[in-house]
């Protein structure tokens, strides 16, 4: 033992570095050497060498910190990596850019890294780091680099002290967009009534505190038996505004609510939470009353009053109409589309259709597998059907009968995108390369009637009812749709077009991005093209509205999807 201890002792002497200090009783030796092991540029070129198998929290932040500092002065921090956690930063674009990015993302690491506990392996201790990339004058992302720190065999006795594995995660798994549709569409279910909406976004087991003394039988009781007394005198329906929001950890982003109450405005933190790839809220809305009620989507979206029936599909419901119905999995489906008392979507099973029933989405049926995908539905004569294609087909489905007929056959170099259907006919999307036609085809036998390739056209066209006009999103620049054509079927001229008030595009990760009932359009909206490859979430949460009778314009928060059902 004496030996040992001096042969630490000599080599410290000998360092230039000298021993960092822990916190533990019986610090491990820790030194670097120059003259058993090869020396590299920069601080990770001088190895740290501990005795113990198993680094010590102070060795594992020791290495972090050079490893930091040598990406910092753009030289020698693949000397702290392992070979396999230098294959992490093999492409240096976000979010794995050891030195600079080569893409748009400019990385800016901490001068003083903050380093925090993220478990203990069997290798050594996990640790983390937040680094931040600029994106834009308007897009900032905070990533958490977690490292594992080991041992490898070192000169002599010694071992070698490296970072051996590296993780790179967004700080928070609760995306900002997707936080605040959360506590919208828990808010809003609040003033609806509709209770087991609210207890489905209301976090679950291990429920905070404030919520088990608020809320007395959240374990056990119906939603109803809780709920409604609670409502009785908390603000439940009242106006409010989702101010801000700051991620508090990697799991949960808390939001900052106001909430507009007869003695002025209370503003109350709201946690969101995600626990097994869902999210929750931890928060209740205050006590107290108010003459300021909370606007349903509808009312957002029209407010001058809507005659006929919407839908809108939030992050784990369906509303149609005053209806609300429990969809836990909402917001993982594609292409929804409400077909009578059902709703239609591509599922992991194909295009599936689910009954509408007891304010519930029922059990699906999948009714095409894998390879085809849900092309739009259609309500004729009382009967539903719906669309289906596999990219070279248009096939109907009739629901009463299981009936399936050919509307379209997709040209050798086309592909079929979506379809839209009015009464009579139906209006077929086709791509080919950067090439987008609408074809119109009779409902009935299928006959081609006619062809239209707006100027600029990107993405599908959607058919007016009464089939007399179509709207279809148009490019400024190639896949960069920020405006919205009209179009005249019975001349194929283009009557208008609108541009996006907003530093976005139109687009969507799961669905046709375009509505159209004959007189609204409304746009869902995605952020830019250049901006794709750096967000958790492509939706900004908010929806473009046009009146084309009027020509007004505007802009409604919320990351719902709207839908017209058919018939």
């Amino acid at each position: 033992m004496r030996r040992t201890l001096l042969v630490v002792v000599l080599l410290a002497t000998a360092c230039t570095t000298a021993p960092i200090d822990t916190t533990s009783s019986i610090p491990p030796p820790i030194t670097t050497t120059t003259t058993t092991m090869p020396v590299g540029p920069g601080e990770c070129g001088h190895a740290l060498l501990t005795d113990e198998r198993i680094p010590s929290t102070a060795v594992a932040d020791e290495i972090i910190a050079r490893f930091i500092a040598d990406r910092n002065a753009g030289v020698g921090a693949e000397g702290c990596l392992t070979d396999e956690a230098a294959q992490t930063y093999a492409s240096p674009t976000f979010p794995t850019c050891l030195y600079s990015c080569t893409d748009l993302a400019v990385l800016q690491l901490p001068e003083d890294p903050v380093i925090v506990g993220a478990g203990q392996t069997s290798l050594g201790p996990a640790r983390e780091v937040l680094v931040t990339y600029q994106i834009s004058q308007t897009l900032t992302r905070v990533m958490r680099e977690k490292y594992v720190v080991q041992t490898i065999r070192g000169p002599g006795d010694q071992r070698q002290v490296l970072i051996g594995g590296v993780d790179v995660q967004p700080k928070t798994q609760v995306d900002d967009v997707r936080g605040r549709q959360v506590i919208d569409d828990f808010l809003r279910a609040l003033s609806a009534g509709a209770w087991d909406v609210a207890d489905s976004l209301l976090v679950g087991e291990g429920v905070t505190d404030e919520v088990d003394q608020r809320l007395p039988g959240i374990r056990d009781s119906a939603p109803e038996e809780v709920f409604a007394p609670f409502c009785d005198t908390a603000l439940c329906g009242g106006a409010y505004e989702i101010l801000d929001s700051t991620a508090t950890s990697q799991l949960v982003r808390t939001y900052q609510v106001s909430f507009t109450t007869n003695d002025g405005s209370e503003t109350i933190a709201m946690p969101v939470g995600a626990f097994a790839g869902r999210l929750t809220v931890a928060a209740l809305p205050p006590e107290g009353s108010t003459g300021d009620s909370v606007s349903s989507l509808e009312e957002l979206f029209f407010p001058g009053g809507y005659d006929g029936i919407v839908a809108f599909v939030d992050y784990n419901a369906l509303q149609l109409g005053d209806n609300w119905y429990l969809w836990p999995s909402a917001s993982s489906q594609r292409n929804i589309q409400v077909i009578g008392d059902a709703v239609a979507f591509d599922g992991i099973g194909g295009v599936e259709l689910a009954p509408l029933a007891d304010g519930t989405v029922g059990a699906p049926t999948v009714i095409a597998n894998t390879g085809w995908s849900l092309a739009g539905t259609v309500v004729e004569d009382g009967e539903g059907s719906v669309l289906v294609t596999d990219g070279q087909r248009l096939i109907a489905y009739k629901l009463s009968n299981k009936e399936l007929r050919t509307i379209a056959e997709a040209p050798a170099d086309e592909t079929i995108a979506c379809a839209s259907v009015s009464t009579a006919d139906v209006l077929v999307t086709l791509v080919a390369g950067d090439s987008t036609t609408y074809n119109l085809y009779s409902f009935a036998d299928g006959a081609l009637i006619d062809e239209f390739q707006p100027d600029k056209a990107d993405g599908c066209g959607v058919l007016s009812p009464d089939g007399t006009a179509f709207v279809y999103p148009a490019d400024v620049s190639l896949h960069n749709p920020q405006s919205v054509g009209l179009m005249s079927v019975e001349n194929g001229n283009e009557v208008d077009r609108w541009s996006v008030l907003a530093e976005a595009r139109i687009g969507s990760a799961t669905h046709t991005p375009l509505s159209f009932d004959g007189r609204y359009v409304i746009a869902d909206l995605i952020v830019p093209l250049d901006d794709e490859a750096y967000v958790q979430n492509l939706d900004v949460g908010r929806r473009f509205v046009v009146d084309t009778q009027t020509g007004d314009q505007w802009m409604v928060d919320t990351s719902a999807q709207i839908l017209f059902p058919p018939g």
